[in-house]
C-alpha cells in the first residue's frame, strides 16, 4: 500500500514538474458557479419564460386589432350575385334566369380593419393574471433558493478537501512518529515480549493509519469530481487555496441567532406562492359557469367588377354555455389537487419547524464540542511528544506509548468526523437562514 502510494506521489510529481496548481478560494469558485451552473442557468431561463407568459396574460383586457384581405374569382352564380349585393351595384337584370344559368367570371377583393373587445368574461383572465404573478415570484424564489442548495453544495465539498487535507496532514505526521519510533527500537524482538508486543501494536497502527490515508485521499478525489461536476470552466490544474474550514463557514454562513426560529426556508415560501398561483388558477375555471359578453367593429372596402364601396359593422356578441361536459368538475378537480399540494406545504412546514429547532439546539452543543475536542487534540499532541520522549529515556514501554499513539490518532477521526457534522449544521443553517422575511 505504500509502495502504491509512494509511486502515486514520484508520477504525479513528474506530470507537475515545471508547473503549479492554480489555486482558487472559495468566493472564486461560487462566481463562476452562479453565473454558469447548468441547473441554475435552466431556471432563469424558466424564469424568463414565466415573466414573458406574464406579460402576456397581463394584457387579457387589452383589444384585438387585426386587418384581412381577401380575394376571390369564380363564374359560380351564387358569387356572382352576392359580390355585386356587397358592391351594392345589383342591377334588376342581374335576377334574370338566363343571366343566372349563364353567369360570367366574377371578382372580390375585400380588405378590412377590425377591433376585437372582451367586455366580460367571468373574471377568468383576471384570475390567471393574478395567478401568473405568483408563478413568476414562485420561480424568482426557486431560483434563489436553488442557488442556496448550490452553495452549501459547494461549502461542503470545499471545506470537505481542507478538512481531509488538515486530517491528512495530522496522520501523517504520525505515521512518521511511529515508522521512526520502530525503526529505532533496539528491543522490539521476540525474545522482549513486552517490548515484541508494543512494537507490533505500533506496526498494527501504522498500517491503520495507512488505510485511514487512503481512504482520505479517496475522499479528497471524490469531492474534487463533486466541485469539478458544480463549478464551470475550472482549469486542469486547479485546487483549492490554503484556509481553515471555520472561516469559509464563518465568511459563507450567516451567524445563528435567536431570530432563525421565527425564518421561513425559501423552499416553504415558493410552494406557498405556487399554492395562491394554484388557487386562483381553480377559482378562473369557474367562469365557464358564467356568460362572456364581447363587442366588435369592422370597416371594410370591397372593389369588384362594377365599383368599390365601404362596409361598416358594429355589434356585440353574448355566449352562455347552460351545460359543457368538457368543463364538467373541472373546477373540483383543480380546488382538490390545489388542497392535496396545502397539506403537502403544511407537512413540510411541520418537519421544517421541528429541524429547525433541532439545529437550533445542536448548533451550540456542537461548537462546544469542537472548542473541547481541538483543546483534547493539543494535549494529546503534548502527551505524544512527552511519551515519546520518555520511551526514549526507558521509562515508558513500547505497548504505553503504542497506547498513546492509538488513542491520538482516534480522536483525529473523531474530530475530523466532528468538523464533517458541524459543516453540515452549517449548511442546513444556511438553507433554512436563506428565507429570512
Amino acid at each position: 500500500m505504500r509502495k502504491t502510494r509512494a509511486l502515486i506521489s514520484i508520477i504525479s510529481g513528474i506530470l507537475t514538474l515545471g508547473a503549479s496548481a492554480k489555486e482558487m478560494g472559495f468566493a472564486e469558485m461560487w462566481q463562476k458557479v452562479q453565473s454558469g451552473e447548468a441547473k441554475i442557468r435552466s431556471i432563469e431561463e424558466s424564469l424568463e419564460i414565466s415573466k414573458l407568459n406574464n406579460s402576456t396574460v397581463s394584457r387579457h383586457w387589452h383589444p384585438q386589432l387585426y386587418i384581412s384581405s381577401t380575394y376571390a374569382q369564380s363564374d359560380d352564380s351564387g358569387f356572382s350575385l352576392f359580390a355585386k349585393l356587397q358592391q351594392r351595384q345589383i342591377a334588376p337584370t342581374d335576377f334574370d334566369a338566363a343571366a343566372l344559368n349563364q353567369s360570367s367570371q366574377d371578382y372580390l377583393f375585400t380588405t378590412g380593419l377590425g377591433v376585437r373587445v372582451l367586455l366580460f368574461e367571468g373574471f377568468k383572465y383576471q384570475k390567471l393574471s393574478d395567478a401568473s404573478d405568483y408563478e413568476v415570484e414562485a420561480q424568482q424564489i426557486h431560483l434563489a433558493n436553488t442557488k442556496v442548495q448550490k452553495k452549501a453544495e459547494l461549502i461542503e465539498a470545499y471545506t470537505g478537501i481542507l478538512i481531509e487535507k488538515k486530517y491528512q496532514q495530522d496522520l501523517k505526521r504520525s505515521q512518521d512518529r511511529i515508522q521512526s519510533t520502530v525503526k529505532n527500537y533496539k528491543l522490539g524482538k521476540k525474545s522482549n515480549p513486552v517490548g515484541y508486543s508494543g512494537i507490533l501494536g505500533l506496526r498494527a497502527l501504522a498500517n491503520k493509519i495507512e488505510i485511514k490515508l487512503g481512504q482520505s485521499e479517496a475522499k479528497v478525489a471524490q469531492l474534487r469530481g463533486e466541485i469539478e461536476s458544480l463549478v464551470p470552466e475550472l482549469p486542469m490544474d486547479w485546487d483549492i487555496r490554503t484556509g481553515t474550514f471555520t472561516g469559509i463557514l464563518k465568511d459563507q454562513v450567516p451567524e445563528m441567532s435567536p431570530e432563525f426560529l421565527k425564518n421561513v426556508s425559501l423552499q416553504i415560501q415558493m410552494r406557498e406562492k405556487m399554492q395562491k398561483a394554484m388557487d386562483l388558477s381553480a377559482d378562473s375555471l369557474k367562469s365557464a359557469y358564467w356568460p362572456t359578453l364581447g363587442a366588435f367593429a369592422e370597416t371594410q372596402m370591397v372593389q369588384g367588377d362594377r365599383d368599390s364601396t365601404d362596409v361598416n359593422t358594429l355589434g356585440v356578441q353574448l355566449k352562455w354555455n347552460l351545460y359543457d361536459p368538457a368543463t364538467f368538475n373541472n373546477h373540483q378537480v383543480a380546488k382538490a389537487r390545489q388542497n392535496q399540494e396545502k397539506w403537502i406545504t403544511e407537512e413540510y412546514r411541520k418537519r421544517e419547524t421541528a429541524g429547525r429547532q433541532t439545529l437550533y439546539s445542536s448548533y451550540p452543543i456542537a461548537m462546544k464540542s469542537l472548542e473541547t475536542m481541538n483543546t483534547n487534540r493539543d494535549l494529546l499532541e503534548e502527551q505524544v511528544q512527552v511519551s515519546s520522549k520518555l520511551f526514549r529515556s526507558g521509562v515508558l514501554n513500547a505497548i504505553n506509548l503504542s497506547q498513546v499513539f492509538s488513542q491520538y490518532c482516534d480522536l483525529l477521526s473523531n474530530l475530523k468526523e466532528l468538523e464533517e457534522k458541524i459543516v453540515e449544521l452549517h449548511t442546513q443553517t444556511l438553507l433554512m437562514t436563506a428565507g429570512r422575511q
